[in-house]
């Protein structure tokens, strides 16, 4: 109607124009005559009388109104070609719009609108084009602009396309009065009307059952795991590091004009790559005087309390060691020696560690105050750290003494010389320190008798007899003289208490031991292997002279700077403590992981988080978690390194396709906002494909990442609709069919994020400036449990750059067993979403409310501890200890016995990749069935605790009854993903599973 009104108003114009023109021309020519022949007349006298002055008021009124009609003539004119302009200007915005060219389209719309001030059209454009883009505030004030011009000029189809984009856009951005009165007055209800009324009413509900989105944020992270749970549910205990240490400090920061500088050591281990940083910043010091007056904090963080035991027992070794006397400061760092990598110690080292343990415990006991005056534990942590101290003050235990571990040592390095052949190095030096290469007398003494011996003055003070039995070994290494040594060394050495959690020995599911893979030589190897050329200040030899030196080092930095250095120890997973830093929660009340002091930083100019990554999702935890914590600031980076999977990939790209399913370099530092560090770049362009030993080289290095900004990304940097869409998919599938891991690639790359990683993701592509509408759409399609993709399930266990890139034919798959826990995710993290949703009426019905979402246990009852020992030992099955398991409902009435091995993700899968659709598997996809009829629900965010049988999860009430009611036979099952294992099954009845208390 409006095109057909757009036509004839410019021929009309264009008439009126014409005619109208004509007429004025003829008036103003004879105002004109008349004025001259007045003018003439009166040129040369004033005017006297009335009828001139009248005369001459006519005439001047006349050339007025002549002026003033070619005026409006040209006016007209000019509005014509406007009218002309702004369909012109539509015109190419439409065309922009169908081509998806929105920034170029928007340009053209907005030019139409200033051509058409009165035009409602051109508005109702452009808030189209900023809907799309994610605008929605904006194209929710041009829709009310559109409203306002259609008061003079009603036009119900146009009024009703604004007023729903209007209550979409108010909707999306969580406007949810403004999204009922933009519709409310609409006669018809429409599918869309009443989409948006629901939509609004779910983020007022959510609101309201919610008011405090902290405390609600705090309770999933407290409830919902984010990875999938292990059947060994103790985190093993490394108490020996085996990478170089790295120093998180340069000349650069050192020059930087900032007055403090913040570290967070995640997975800190035995702390070498703080020490190393210590022992920098003090270097640095020297040639920088003004380093004096700077602050620098130290968050150390690890999930296992017994290493925070073990490095607090190192920081009172050290700081003792500053303030003694020589002859004790060499004694102190010696022990210290001996307790960072030694299995082995004499009885006065033991001793001296013993007095250390009984100080620290003596703190610790102090609540709500520094340790040493620098440290800081939350009064929680103080006492599972005590714990540890005091069994390790308790001595050799059972299975634990001097002799067994000897023996365990000595028969290991007896092992690898076996297996050397003639003129093999035991292992690569790799620029080792003097005294610490292979062949080297230091070396082979140790490789015979499997201990680190002291120096010889302190020999002499306090082992007379080991004197006289070294000097006649060393006269004549005969068989003989080496027995005496063991037997001494078995009788009179003690063995390194703190190699041992005797927590995790007692949960582990192996043979218990320490893992005995270090020597001294080597790791005073790795300790200087990064560290400043001459810090020790002399040449020395050997492995205890470095070890000593070293931490002589560390205890002068920290001498240095007694009043303005701080450490805070935090018992936390790492990517909880992220999560938590990222969203403000640290320092709330009642958080487990709070310090005495409030003002430590959130935010960190370096952090380094080991190999963590290996275990928590590849560069997933890098990327979404760690990168925004990181100071914005040049020099901030985020340190991490792969250990476990070294020979699965080539290349780094190709470990950041595994990790993340995205192809392409550009395409992800874009998504998440990142570079690679300008060193590591140099580093990988040297050394990525080339392999050493089977290994990627440039695996074995650690990987610096910088955040490029905190902005949302530009509009044409972003991934098109589809290709986010593709992505989200194909992450999904992941999350719920991991591929079944083949012997073929080596060490297990552990896949153990589940559903809730995808909510995470979906928050960081908004403030990335992804539309709410894309992710919306892409939420609610997941909801419904079939999706139309072009992504698959993996079908390798590693994707790889040219499986992340194929676009499959699109093609309906269902994923309805995953769909009850999916919903019940989406309720709860609706209100922690930064955008509101709009969901089909379908699937807004099928949401459970939170406060029908309850807590159950299912305890495995009928299945005996030893099993799961069994399972966890079984050769068959490989690392199923550390393998991510998932919990699983089965309906036996209706599916027939529960499957074994990967016969579960085989009846799962409903893609291309099996040729034929089973009878069990038309089951599984249960088209077109209520979600009470659904015959297998498979659970990802469960929780396991192995010394109670038990599995613990959150789902809807409704769900967990009706399986209890006794109609179908149903059984829960515990399932392996990483190798798709059948590890444990009851049946599902009130003596199993047991309810308890509801969300909210």
């Amino acid at each position: 109607m409006h095109q057909m009104k757009d036509t004839q108003t410019t021929n009309q114009a264009a008439t009126s124009s014409n005619t109208v023109r004509g007429q004025a021309w003829v008036n103003r020519k004879k105002s004109e005559a008349i004025a001259r022949h007045f003018f003439k007349k009166s040129a040369t006298r004033t005017l006297e009388t009335i009828d001139q002055l009248k005369l001459w008021a006519l005439v001047q009124i006349q050339l007025a109104s002549s002026i003033r009609s070619e005026g409006a003539l040209n006016m007209a004119s000019e509005a014509s070609d406007s009218v002309q302009a702004a369909l012109a200007a539509r015109e190419r915005g439409n065309a922009f719009y169908k081509s998806g060219d929105l920034i170029q389209a928007e340009s053209a719309y907005n030019q139409a609108v200033r051509l058409a001030l009165t035009d409602p059209r051109p508005l109702s454009n452009a808030s189209a084009v900023k809907f799309e883009m994610g605008n929605y505030m904006g194209a929710a004030i041009f829709c009310e602009k559109v409203l306002k011009l259609l008061q003079s000029d009603p036009d119900s189809d146009l009024e009703q396309k604004a007023r729903v984009r209007m209550g979409k856009a108010y909707t999306l951005a969580r406007r949810p009065a403004q999204a009922a009165k933009a519709v409310g007055s609409l006669l018809d209800a429409s599918e869309e009307k009443r989409q948006i009324e629901q939509a609004a009413h779910a983020v007022e509900a959510s609101d309201q059952l919610f008011p405090e989105p902290a405390r609600h944020r705090a309770a999933i992270l407290d409830r919902l795991s984010r990875f999938k749970f292990a059947l060994q549910d103790e985190p093993e205990y490394y108490s020996v590091g085996h990478d170089d240490p790295e120093p998180e400090f340069n000349v650069e920061m050192a020059n930087s004009k900032q007055d403090d500088y913040s570290f967070l050591f995640a997975g800190i281990g035995d702390a070498r790559n703080l020490f190393a940083t210590l022992i920098t910043i003090g270097a640095l010091t020297a040639s920088n005087p003004s380093l004096m007056s700077k602050k620098f904090h130290f968050t150390l963080l690890d999930i296992k309390p017994a290493v925070f035991a073990r490095d607090l027992l190192m920081f009172r070794l050290l700081l003792d060691a500053a303030q003694e006397s020589s002859a004790k400061t060499l004694e102190t760092l010696v022990a210290l020696s001996y307790l960072f990598t030694a299995s082995t110690m004499p009885a006065w080292a033991y001793s001296r560690i013993q007095t250390a343990i009984g100080n620290l415990l003596g703190e610790l006991e102090v609540e709500d105050s520094p340790i040493m005056n620098r440290v800081y534990v939350s009064n929680a942590d103080r006492k599972i750290i005590s714990t540890h101290l005091q069994t390790w003050q308790k001595g050799p235990q059972g299975w634990y003494n001097t002799p067994e571990i000897l023996a365990r040592v000595q028969g290991d390095l007896l092992a690898k010389k076996t297996k050397r052949t003639p003129g093999q190095s035991p292992e690569a030096d790799n620029g080792a320190p003097s005294g610490c290469q292979s062949g080297s007398p230091d070396v082979l003494e140790y490789e015979d008798l499997g201990v680190m011996l002291p120096h010889t003055p302190l020999i002499k003070e306090h082992e007379d007899r080991l004197v006289e039995l070294l000097r006649e070994y060393r006269k004549k290494r005969t068989p003989g003289n080496k027995r005496k040594l063991d037997h001494y060394f078995q009788e009179q050495w003690m063995p390194n208490m703190t190699l041992i959690d005797f927590v995790w020995e007692t949960k582990r599911a192996d043979i218990p031991g320490p893992p005995l893979d270090f020597t001294p030589h080597k790791t005073a190897s790795l300790l200087w292997g990064n560290l400043p050329p001459g810090t020790l200040g002399k040449k020395v030899s050997g492995a205890l002279p470095h070890l000593e030196g070293f931490f002589r080092s560390v205890a002068k930095a920290l001498e240095e700077f007694p009043d303005h250095t701080t450490f805070e120890i935090v018992i936390d997973d790492m990517v909880n403590y992220f999560e938590c830093a990222k969203q403000g929660l640290l320092r709330s009340d009642g958080h487990s992981k709070s310090t005495a002091s409030s003002n430590f930083p959130d935010t960190f100019d370096r952090i380094h988080m080991s190999n963590i990554p290996d275990y928590v999702g590849g560069a997933m935890a890098t990327f979404l978690h760690a990168l925004p914590i990181l100071r914005p600031k040049k020099t901030s980076t985020v340190t991490s390194n792969v250990l476990r999977n070294t020979r699965v990939w080539a290349t780094h790209d190709s470990f950041l396709v595994d990790s993340l399913l995205l192809a392409g370099r550009a395409k992800i530092e874009n998504t998440f906002a990142a570079s690679l560090a300008p060193d590591c770049a140099q580093v990988e362009r040297a050394l990525d494909g080339k392999l050493v030993s089977g290994m990627g080289a440039i695996m074995v290095f650690s990987m610096k990442w910088t955040r490029q900004s905190t902005k949302a990304l530009e509009w044409s940097k972003l991934m098109p609709r589809r290709s986010v869409e593709h992505w989200l998919h194909a992450l999904f599938f992941r999350l719920c069919l991991p591929f079944p891991w083949v012997s073929d690639f080596g060490s297990r790359v552990l896949r153990p994020l589940n559903l809730t990683a995808l909510f995470r993701l979906v928050v960081h592509l908004f403030k990335m400036g992804y539309p709410a509408s894309w992710l919306s759409n892409i939420l609610n399609d997941l909801a419904t449990g079939e999706i139309s993709s072009t992504a698959r399930p993996p079908r390798e266990p590693v994707t790889d750059a040219a499986a992340a890139k194929t676009l499959h034919p699109s093609k309906p798959i269902s994923m309805r067993p995953f769909a009850t826990e999916y919903r019940m995710l989406l309720s709860l993290w609706r209100r922690l979403l930064p955008f509101g949703l709009l969901l089909q009426e379908a699937v807004e019905k099928q949401l459970p409310d939170p406060p029908k979402i309850r807590q159950f246990q299912v305890k495995f009852v009928n299945v005996d501890q030893g099993f799961f020992d069994f399972a966890l030992r079984d050769p068959s099955l490989p690392d199923v200890a550390t393998m991510s398991s998932v919990l699983v409902f089965w309906n036996r009435t209706v599916n027939g016995a529960v499957p074994t091995g990967v016969e579960l993700r085989e009846a799962l899968l409903d893609d291309e990749s099996v040729k034929s659709m089973s009878f069990l598997k038309a089951k599984l996809r249960q088209i077109g069935r209520p979600e009470s009829e659904h015959t297998v629900h498979m659970v990802s965010t469960a929780q396991w605790n192995r010394e109670a049988r038990m599995v613990s999860f959150w789902f809807p009430g409704d769900v967990v009854e009706g399986m209890l009611s006794g109609l179908d036979d149903w059984f829960a099952c515990i399932w392996s993903t990483g190798s798709w294992t059948h590890t444990a099954t009851v049946p599902v009845g009130p003596e199993s599973v047991v309810g308890g208390s509801a969300w909210c």
